[in-house]
């Protein structure tokens, strides 16, 4: 399994590789550069350099 990387465009620039199957999957932090992943009962937590897109509006 493995989490895409897009561009601005949205076209797959790379990918993470996760252990398992992914659930639930948010970008939060002060300036929502940091991606938490559930995977079965354990959230992993990336640091990005970039800023996430929220799904919703705030």
């Amino acid at each position: 399994m493995s989490l895409g990387v897009l561009n601005d465009k949205g076209v797959r620039i790379d990918a993470v590789p996760m252990p398992h199957l992914m659930g639930d999957r948010t970008w939060g932090g002060p300036d929502y550069s940091t991606l938490y992943i559930t995977i079965g009962n354990t959230v992993y937590i990336l640091q990005s350099k970039t800023r996430g897109v929220l799904g919703y509006q705030k």
